[in-house]
């Protein structure tokens, strides 16, 4: 606790800044599983199928992923401050573009600028505690940080299917409308920073690698050839650039590391497992079970509440148990956890 005499400015500037981060961290961590409770009700509203409108949520996942590779970059080149409001402001965009859409290309137009701008919060929250909080607090600092991320992450779903249940899914989108209030917020307290001199960046190799990863993931959803071929063909084309750039976005000199081919196969296989999960079962729920949207996000949320609760226990084990038991702990914990799924489900075809 801080006494009165500690409480000064510098220290009611890190609380301040604490605090609007963990303001914006919900919207953005829980748009990643708001909308799967909604899927349903989308594909059936503008008659599209379940395979296309599962997009709706690929197509953020995507575009997340990569903004959170490229944002912590990027913040060296222009501040913490100015990309942090540029986020904030794209990600409104999205919401408003979202709320009006009345076409399923619109809506996933809408859902990539919001992945566009959420996709700074999280990198962006974690360079603040680095950068602008003492050395003695920074841990509990980002402490904090992470629990905000892991919490809000568990409560996406309940929160999305009880707004879904009590009003329609665009009623989403008017949710995450509501990270502008951070916005006066955000430019007052967030400290503007003395950069660096300018450094080149590899955009090239951003293009390159989204075209890449979309063009794939367009290849599997609509068996398009031509699509893979770009895919494949751009793959390439990115390897080499990032062979010979001074500046690749990807150190490939990383894949030579065998423990780190080994975490990355393995991370794939988990990412890839859950996703696939967290993405079918809300329509299993919906499709098969016939339940609305708020009871299916009341479904998920044990699953997500308790993942949150033993990525934090887990973290704590490595230290006394070490990487491999923590991992055959989990990967057993996933399989046994699957297996219980196939042979509980009683679904009439």
């Amino acid at each position: 606790m801080i006494s009165r005499k500690q409480k000064t400015p510098k220290n009611i500037q890190e609380r301040r800044l604490i605090q609007l981060i963990c303001i914006m961290i919900p919207f953005s961590a829980m748009n990643i599983m708001m909308f799967n409770v909604a899927l349903s009700d989308i594909s059936e509203e503008l008659n599209v199928s379940l395979s296309s409108t599962s997009w709706i949520v690929t197509i953020f996942g995507i575009v997340y992923a990569i903004g959170a590779l490229v944002y912590g970059k990027l913040a060296d080149l222009f501040g913490i401050r100015t990309l942090a409001l540029f986020g904030v402001i794209i990600f409104s965009i999205g919401s408003v573009i979202g709320l009006v859409s009345q076409d399923f290309y619109v809506l996933i137009i809408s859902r990539m600028l919001q992945g566009i701008g959420a996709s700074s919060i999280p990198t962006l929250s974690m360079l603040i505690p680095v950068r602008f909080v003492q050395k003695e607090r920074r841990g509990r600092a980002l402490g904090i940080v992470a629990s905000t991320l892991a919490f809000s992450s568990a409560v996406g779903p309940i929160i999305g299917g009880f707004i879904v249940g009590i009003g329609h899914w665009k009623a989403l989108f008017l949710f995450s409308l509501a990270i502008v209030v951070t916005l006066p917020f955000g430019y007052k307290w967030l400290p503007k920073e003395n950069l660096r001199k300018a450094e080149q960046f590899n955009y090239t190799g951003v293009v390159l690698l989204t075209i890449t990863i979309v063009s794939f993931m367009l290849s599997i959803t609509l068996l398009n050839l031509l699509l893979l071929l770009t895919s494949i063909v751009t793959l390439l084309v990115f390897i080499i650039q990032q062979n010979k750039s001074l500046i690749p976005l990807i150190p490939l000199t990383l894949f030579r590391n065998r423990d780190y081919r080994r975490g990355l196969i393995m991370g794939g296989i988990n990412a890839a497992v859950n996703f696939g999960v967290l993405l079918i079962t809300p329509l299993l729920f919906s499709q098969a079970y016939h339940l609305n949207e708020t009871w299916v996000g009341l479904l998920l949320f044990p699953g997500a509440i308790s993942a949150a609760f033993l990525g934090y226990i887990g973290g704590k084990l490595i230290d006394y148990k070490g990487n491999r038991f923590v991992m055959s702990f989990a990967i057993s914990l996933i399989s046994v956890g699957l297996l219980l799924y196939l042979l509980f489900l009683d679904i009439q075809l």
